[in-house]
């Protein structure tokens, strides 16, 4: 197995923390207040320009997953199967509460 690494063309092979934050790249770093989700995920957007990436770590038996393009944060919740040899990761209900997690929702994100 190979692993093939492309680096963002904005970075011009220059990938010091300050060099970045020079060209303009932005970091915010906090926690999310969320309660319940919502059908296709939750609208986050975070006061960059333009978001490239952004993560929330697993909580308890949540996945978040954030989609660039769209600025919403999806939730997963980890299915085994019967045969408990594999799982999948399963959109959550619209309904899911996530207040018993909401001071552990951290989230790091970057932009322009």
């Amino acid at each position: 197995m190979a692993c093939v690494k492309t680096y963002d063309t904005r970075l011009n092979k220059d990938y010091d923390i300050t060099s970045l934050q020079a060209r303009g790249l932005q970091i915010a770093l906090g926690t999310l207040a969320v309660t319940y989700s919502a059908v296709g995920g939750i609208t986050c957007t975070f006061p960059f320009s333009k978001t490239i990436y952004a993560m929330v770590p697993p909580v308890s038996q949540y996945v978040f997953m954030y989609n660039v393009t769209t600025n919403m944060i999806t939730a997963y919740n980890s299915v085994v199967t019967t045969t408990a040899l594999a799982s999948t990761l399963v959109e959550v209900a619209s309904d899911t509460d996530f207040t018993a997690c909401t001071d552990s929702l951290r989230f790091l994100a970057f932009g322009f």
